[in-house]
């Protein structure tokens, strides 16, 4: 969280991630995990939340906090943080074009 905060940069995100095994599920007294604090403070062109979409931690439980009952999408909605919505969205369609192509050769 204190990353994020400080606008550390996508480098250091993936870093302490994958190096120094931080974890991305842990949730701050609000409730929220470390990408949720990206979108609310994350700037065009979301290098950082980008970032967290690229570590290999990031299943599918990324995208949906159960703390908080919602997904990514629907926080960065609530949020007002409409650019941010608009990146995740991109991503989600992303991954699943990604798991209909796989799906396809593989039959």
């Amino acid at each position: 969280h204190l990353l994020v905060i400080n606008h550390c940069g996508p480098q250091m995100i993936t870093t302490f991630v994958n190096e120094f095994n931080a974890d991305v599920s842990a949730v701050n007294n609000s409730g929220y995990r470390p990408i949720e604090t990206c979108v609310l403070v994350d700037q065009e062109p979301f290098d950082c939340l980008s970032a967290f979409f690229t570590l290999s931690k990031a299943k599918t439980n990324l995208y949906k906090n159960s703390k908080l009952n919602k997904t990514l999408l629907q926080f960065a909605i609530e949020q007002g943080r409409s650019e941010a919505a608009k990146r995740v969205q991109t991503e989600l369609n992303l991954r699943l074009w990604n798991c209909s192509i796989l799906a396809s050769t593989n039959d």
